[in-house]
């Protein structure tokens, strides 16, 4: 029990910090979270469920808004095509899971 509460407590203070926009937030369904730099800019977009574990499409920005990686997870493990940007924005990595 103490585990599952555990990421509930996290995200609950992280959204009070006002460091993490979560949507959706119910106990067993899956929602959308945004985590933001110290300056407001978007650092990461992640789809979660309602235990915390990544589960969707996760998307993560550099701190000027350039795309940095994009992947897809499926209860905790990476699947599909994840894909690295350099800070151009330039594919520089992608890699099949």
């Amino acid at each position: 029990m103490t585990r599952r509460l555990f990421p509930l407590f996290r995200r609950l203070a992280q959204v009070a910090l006002g460091l993490v926009l979560a949507t959706g937030c119910q106990e067993n369904d899956a929602y959308r979270e945004e985590v933001r730099y110290p300056n407001g800019s978007l650092r990461m977009i992640k789809t979660l469920t309602g235990d915390g574990v990544l589960h969707g499409r996760s998307v993560s920005f550099y701190p000027d808004g350039t795309r940095q990686s994009v992947s897809t997870w499926d209860h905790g493990r990476r699947t599909g095509i994840t894909t690295l940007y350099d800070s151009a924005g330039t594919v520089r990595d992608s890699s099949r899971f």
